[in-house]
């Protein structure tokens, strides 16, 4: 027999919170059940503060991320009814430690795969037949404790070491809609490349994802070229390489010879002296020209120009960072939690929270009949907070006129901003500083 506690955490006794309620369609109870069942994650009696409710507490954490744990608890009533009005301060750590990071992962990768991959994968979203997505990397900042050292680590320079540590984040995005669609984040100094070659053997069959010249390492180009299922990649290739042109293509483009380095020869001894791939040649705003590689060959059904042109949508995963960085880490400069099991914990929660603003913004671009890229991030996710704290107002895909969330884009074309070397700090005190110090240690004496 089921313990009452079960039955609470299931939503069969009492109602459900605001935020699920106006959330369930992006995260459904259902869907948030079997994903806690999949990690093992079952109250077995009654809890104040559900396992599912400590969820929904961590997800509403990475949106408004300027009220403590306790009053996110208060604010959008997720403890149970009880003697008390609300729950006592250490129940919310314990119940944080009892959800762990399996939970919200778990959860994430269902989200995924049942409503935001579906989503992506569209026919009208898709460039002959393949679905796009973007790879990179950002980096998140930790609260300094013993604990977040040892799990992260933190970079080193000329001065010395950073002042927190750091978590490097990987994730592979729709270009389309900029829903993550696959995530993996570890220390500092666990290789990027590493994370994103795991990622990469889990993306969905018919697609292509596009990567910037760091992405350029013989050893995962000859890894994704083995991978079933028609996955492809786009990336733009490093100055100087060695290749071999073997024939020239009509549409401009070319298969190469691309020869393995003898040093990953020696790191990999399974690889071939050579494979073959695809090059295409893009033409920069400066005028030079760039070299892509691709592991689509056949240039009648991928013709070069077109697969050019969709490079420029790689830059639609650093306007995601910048929507993840900018707007919900708006209030605080590093994470909560001062445990790496929380940090783990956190991370996954503040995925889930962002694609279901991505996802709220798909509707609200449904209904206004232009491309999700083209609705403010900032002004919805504000319309968001504001439905989820009301009861009665409705979330912005429901308002009756969506006008105000359109961006206003200039029609004047963006000017061309070369780079430029910037100065190189030294790390040495300059003469003037230490001139001004005496001074002052002077004027004191």
């Amino acid at each position: 027999m089921r313990s009452l506690g079960t039955a609470l955490a299931r939503g069969q006794v009492y109602a459900a919170s605001i935020p699920e309620r106006k959330l369930k369609k992006y995260l459904p109870q259902v869907l948030v059940e079997k994903a806690l069942q999949t990690a093992g994650l079952e109250d077995e009696r009654k809890r104040r503060l559900p396992v599912h409710r400590v969820l929904w507490m961590m997800i509403l954490a990475g949106l408004y991320r300027d009220l403590s744990l306790e009053a996110v608890v208060d604010r959008f009533k997720l403890a149970l009814p009880g003697k008390w009005p609300t729950v006592a301060s250490s129940a919310v750590p314990q119940r944080r430690a009892f959800l762990g990071d399996l939970g919200p992962h778990r959860v994430f990768e269902a989200q995924v795969e049942q409503i935001a991959l579906p989503k992506a994968r569209e026919p009208e979203r898709e460039w002959r037949g393949l679905s796009l997505f973007a790879a990179d990397a950002t980096t998140l900042s930790t609260p300094d404790t013993q604990e977040n050292r040892e799990a992260f680590g933190k970079p080193r320079n000329g001065k010395g070491e950073t002042s927190q540590p750091l978590v490097r984040l990987v994730c592979v995005v729709s270009l389309f809609t900029r829903l993550v669609i696959q995530a993996s984040f570890d220390g500092w100094l666990v290789s990027e490349l590493g994370q994103a070659a795991k990622l990469f053997a889990l993306l969905p069959e018919r697609s292509m994802v596009i990567l910037d010249r760091l992405y350029h390492s013989a050893f995962l180009l000859w890894q994704f070229t083995g991978l079933e299922g028609s996955r492809h990649f786009l990336v733009r290739a490093k100055d100087l390489f060695h290749h071999e042109i073997v024939e020239w293509l009509p549409d401009g483009s070319a298969l190469a010879r691309v020869i393995v380095p003898d040093s990953a020869r020696l790191d990999h001894p399974e690889m071939p002296s050579c494979f073959t791939l695809r090059i295409v040649w893009h033409k920069l705003l400066d005028g030079s020209l760039s070299l892509l590689l691709t592991s689509l060959l056949d240039h009648e059904a991928y013709p070069g120009p077109e697969l050019a042109a969709q490079y420029h949508g790689r830059w639609e995963i650093e306007t995601a960072w910048r929507e993840v960085k900018s707007s919900v880490e708006s209030t605080v400069r590093t994470l909560r939690s001062k445990l790496a099991f929380g940090v783990r914990q956190e991370i996954w929660s503040l995925l889930i929270a962002y694609n279901i603003a991505r996802l709220e913004i798909l509707d609200v671009a449904i209904k206004a009949d232009v491309p999700p890229t083209e609705i403010s991030y900032k002004g919805t996710l504000e319309q968001v907070e504001a439905a989820l704290i009301a009861p009665r107002a409705p979330m912005p895909s429901q308002m009756p006129s969506v006008k105000h969330l359109i961006l206003r884009r200039s029609p004047r074309p963006r000017p061309s901003c070369p780079r430029e070397k910037k100065y190189q700090v030294s790390r040495y005190p300059k003469k003037k500083a230490r001139k001004q110090a005496r001074v002052v240690e002077k004027a004191a004496a």
